[in-house]
């Protein structure tokens, strides 16, 4: 029995055959149109992910170098070799992130208002003048790191004025830093215009923690930072996350506090 009708001495499909032929190529448009939205998918989150590494190591490495030059003090030392603190600048951490044990503390930085983070002073000492050497004057810079809609806003500035209220007013218990008494044209100390720089790195930061690392917690040889990250799309979270590790090393003896 012919499978096949002839038409006009023309084999011809039946009406049956043209449908299974349309299912099984809907099935194979279906299928790879599956496999490109997945790899479509992959590609995103994975560029994703990348950037958002390489985004967080650069602010790292500012971090980093920038926290290992902080200083506890502003001192000046005598002609005689005494060294004294003027002003006690310690490394001062938004204490809703802030854990001197091994429990991490998260502060979630999504949120639409600048929350600080963290604030720390970096000097050079004043020297008296002595039978061996000139008068050498101190320098001052300060930093100041903020959180808002994920993203983080890195500032160091020389001018206490700036330090203390851009983006906004700094908490009022943030007190280390010098001020017009002690600082500027024929006193102690200069504002450092070294390495001024007020970055914002593009993130998708949903919370950090920090955590005092060595035997003394209150000056610790180490402070680690644990970063969260979370893709969204249209504004809403999806299952994509990533969280960084960061252990930067401070100077010794350098004093931190909560706040």
């Amino acid at each position: 029995m012919q499978e096949n009708f002839r038409v006009n001495n023309k084999y011809a499909f039946t009406l049956v055959e043209i449908l299974v032929a349309s299912g099984l190529l809907s099935l194979f448009i279906l299928a790879a149109f599956s496999l490109y939205r997945s790899g479509s998918k992959n590609f995103i989150i994975g560029s994703w992910r990348a950037e958002e590494q390489k985004t967080i190591q650069t602010f790292a490495s500012v971090l980093s170098k920038d926290l290992s030059q902080a200083s506890s003090d502003l001192f000046s030392i005598s002609s005689d070799g005494t060294c004294n603190s003027l002003l006690n600048t310690p490394i001062y951490i938004n204490k809703k992130m802030y854990s001197k044990t091994n429990v991490p503390v998260f502060l979630n930085i999504s949120e639409n208002k600048w929350q600080c983070l963290l604030a720390f002073s970096a000097s050079h000492p004043h020297i008296e003048a002595s039978v061996f050497n000139a008068e050498t004057i101190g320098s001052w810079s300060g930093v100041t790191i903020w959180g808002k809609n994920g993203k983080i806003r890195y500032q160091r500035t020389g001018a206490p004025e700036t330090f203390s209220s851009e983006p906004t007013n700094i908490p009022a218990s943030i007190v280390g830093y010098p001020g017009a008494p002690m600082l500027g044209a024929g006193q102690r100390f200069i504002s450092n215009p070294d390495n001024n720089r007020t970055q914002t790195y593009d993130t998708s930061i949903e919370e950090i923690a920090v955590m005092s690392k060595g035997s003394d917690s209150d000056k610790p040889n180490s402070l680690e930072f644990i970063i969260k990250s979370i893709r969204r799309e249209g504004g809403k979270k999806t299952e994509s996350e990533i969280t960084q590790n960061i252990l930067v090393k401070l100077a010794s003896q350098t004093a931190t506090i909560g706040f």
